[in-house]
């Protein structure tokens, strides 16, 4: 049976920020496949919130009991896409090793080695207000890569 040691996903066109995710994907790196789904899950039902701050020494994930009253986020529409990609990608490994090892071992063979995060498109939208005024609002598409590899 050969071993696949590395794939790579790409998603094109998405509509998500690109400053949530990036705070999302300092967690799920240089993890295996189980640990990160684990947390996104955890975010998905508001159990962890991630901080904003960029200098910040501690941990970024912190549970949201402790971090009610400072800067935070609960970036749902992220991890909802990373989850889905990572599914999708349990799938082709385990299409690519001929179905005949179980989803468990994948998602402990396996790690998150890298995710790559591009801006893309902007699309200017407007609002018009009284007295011939008019607020712009820029819409910015990504598109995320998501490299994982084997444990050796």
């Amino acid at each position: 049976m050969s071993e696949l040691k590395s794939l790579k996903y790409t998603i094109n066109k998405l509509n998500i920020s690109c400053k949530k995710s990036v705070s999302l994907t300092k967690q799920i790196k240089n993890k295996s496949l189980k640990k990160s789904i684990q947390l996104l899950n955890e975010i998905l039902l508001n159990k962890i919130s991630l901080s904003n701050r960029k200098n910040s020494k501690k941990k970024n994930a912190v549970v949201s009991s402790q971090l009610k009253k400072s800067n935070s986020c609960f970036p749902k529409k992220s991890s909802l896409v990373f989850l889905k990609a990572i599914k999708n990608m349990i799938n082709a490994l385990k299409n690519c090793l001929q179905n005949k090892i179980d989803e468990r071992f994948v998602l402990d063979a396996y790690y998150i080695d890298s995710i790559i995060i591009n801006r893309g498109k902007k699309f200017l939208r407007k609002i018009y207000r009284a007295y011939g005024r008019a607020n712009n609002i820029i819409h910015q598409q990504c598109s995320i890569t998501i490299i994982v590899k084997a444990f050796k």
